[in-house]
Formats: structure tokens, C-alpha cells, sequence
């Protein structure tokens, strides 16, 4: 009877350390190490991102053969920086990936209607890097509500490149500051419309376009396209809860 009890004490534990380990892994989707991703289909070839680790080759200096050859004028300029608070003043733009068929994403109305997914997360990481050879930074974003799930995206985490970065690399400063002054931070609340499949095979990797991202920063301000004013005016004054409440009323929502 002892040896039996013993055996089950033993399975027992065995069972706690696989369901605690599963929880680890779990809480650290978010990939660990330098980042590298490539489009799941071209016509691409280089990764169109590259963490700015794995950029770096053993001499300290940027491996331009992950880049396209077009993309290997990064340098050139070297970017505006505020002498006061090191912040990027030099604004790169974004590249552009046009969609075959764009639906309607003006309205509040038009995001939840059209959306492949649509997800509520926190920032969990920042990653600075390139973005199809400009200077980005990556968010990985642990989804923590669904209001509607799609099969050809990740719904634990996902990342989400965005428009400002300011880093240095090999001795050079490679910086952007997109998306309207707003610098992310971890621990912002992120609001994700996903109007496309994700663009790699592990569906984690995703690109909306700013107009379909509203983000709360750590003081509670909303960060969204202005658009959406012209139709939702109610917005001008709300927090990122009255949005979700919004959402909840009007989407069919899933939890999580």
C-alpha cells in the first residue's frame, strides 16, 4: 500500500511540474533572443523584420546582407535628434503594403464590421530593429480579450511593428518617430483591428495600419487615428474602456 502511495504522490507531483512548466511557457510566448521574420510569401525574400541584435554581426557593426540591397542606404543621413531630450525628430514614413481589395476602415462602425480579428492586449515587449529596412519597433503584445478570432492569426501574442525607434547600431543612431509622437511603453493597453491574415507561418506577425490600432499609454491618454473623430466624435473625450464598451454592445464578442 506504502509503494502505491508513493507511486501516486509521485505521479502527482510529475503532474504539477508539467502543468507549472506549461505555464511558463505559456506566460513566455513573447520569442526570446534576436528576432528575425519573414514574409510566409513573397516576393520578399529578405526578413522583413530584424531585431536590431540580430542585425549586429561579430565585428559590432550591421550585417547588410539580411537587408535588401535597396535598403542599404540606411546610414546615409545620419537622423535629426533633440540635444536636450535624445529624442528622434526625423520621421522615415512606412512602407507600403497595398491589399488587392481594401474594405472600408473609417469608422469605428467599419473596423468591428470588417476586422478578421480583433484583439485587446498589453504591451509586453518593445523590440527596436528594421521593418523592411527602416528603423521600427516591434511590440509583442499578449492578447488578453477577443472580441473575434480569425485561424490565420495567433490569438496569445502577437507583434505589431510600429513607426518609431531610436537606437544605435555599429557606432550610428538609426531612429524614426511615426504614429502622431506617441513612443510606446510596456504595459500600454493595445486595441488591434485585424483586417489581414498575419504575413509569417507562426501567424504572430501582423501589420495593421494605424487608422485600425487605438492605444491607451501609461497616463491613460488614447493614441488613434484622427479619422475616426470625423465619424465617432464621442472619441475625442473617451477612455479606452468606453471603446470597449463600445465593442461589447455592437461586436460578437468571444472573451478570453
Amino acid at each position: 500500500m506504502a509503494s502505491k502511495g508513493n507511486a501516486r504522490a509521485h505521479g502527482f507531483a510529475l503532474w504539477l511540474l508539467v502543468a507549472f512548466l506549461l505555464v511558463i511557457a505559456g506566460s513566455s510566448a513573447a520569442a526570446a533572443g534576436p528576432l528575425l521574420r519573414y514574409l510566409a510569401k513573397g516576393p520578399r525574400t529578405a526578413p522583413v523584420w530584424i531585431d536590431a541584435e540580430a542585425a549586429t554581426n561579430a565585428s559590432g557593426t550591421i550585417d547588410w546582407q539580411l537587408f535588401e540591397e535597396s535598403e542599404r542606404d540606411l546610414a546615409a543621413t545620419p537622423p535629426e535628434i533633440d540635444p536636450v531630450t535624445g529624442d528622434c525628430l526625423t520621421y522615415l514614413g512606412e512602407p507600403s503594403m497595398d491589399r488587392l481589395e481594401p474594405k472600408p476602415n473609417g469608422s469605428l462602425e467599419d473596423l468591428e464590421r470588417h476586422s478578421l480579428a480583433i484583439y485587446v492586449g498589453t504591451v509586453e515587449e518593445i523590440r527596436p530593429g528594421f521593418w523592411s529596412g527602416i528603423p521600427y519597433s516591434l511590440l509583442a503584445v499578449k492578447v488578453t480579450e477577443v472580441f473575434r478570432s480569425s485561424a490565420s492569426i495567433a490569438s496569445d501574442f502577437v507583434y505589431v511593428p510600429v513607426p518609431t525607434a531610436n537606437f544605435s547600431l555599429g557606432g550610428r543612431r538609426y531612429c524614426t518617430d511615426g504614429t502622431r509622437g506617441y513612443r510606446p511603453k510596456l504595459g500600454d493597453r493595445a486595441l488591434l483591428f485585424l483586417y489581414d491574415p498575419a504575413l509569417d507561418t507562426a501567424k504572430s506577425l501582423v501589420f495593421p495600419r494605424f487608422g485600425e490600432t487605438v492605444f491607451e499609454s501609461a497616463p491613460g491618454r488614447l493614441v488613434f487615428d484622427p479619422g475616426l473623430k470625423k465619424q465617432d466624435d464621442w472619441m475625442a473625450a473617451a477612455t479606452f474602456d468606453d471603446v470597449l464598451r463600445f465593442l461589447r454592445s455592437t461586436s460578437t464578442h468571444t472573451g478570453q
